[in-house]
């Protein structure tokens, strides 16, 4: 493991300090995410203290709605 690889994450939940090999991680689509990560871009990446803490913080996502870039830039004729 080098040397960043015990940095500890943020818990999206709860706010505590996750070490790595607790935690639980996943992608969901977020149109208003806002990252500098190009393969990311209109995803958010949950961090959570535990895959069952993961699991309720993923169902909060699952029912927001999701707008395209491209739609909303278009001008309204």
């Amino acid at each position: 493991m080098d040397r960043f690889g015990d940095i500890p994450e943020v818990c999206d939940l709860c706010g505590a300090l996750v070490p790595p090999r607790d935690l639980a991680q996943l992608r969901v689509p977020d149109s208003s995410a806002v990252t500098t990560e190009p393969e990311l871009d209109g995803e958010r990446l949950l961090r959570a203290c535990g895959r069952p803490r993961l699991v309720g913080l993923a169902a909060v996502y699952q029912h927001r709605l999701v707008v395209d870039d491209q739609d909303s830039a278009q001008p309204d004729t």
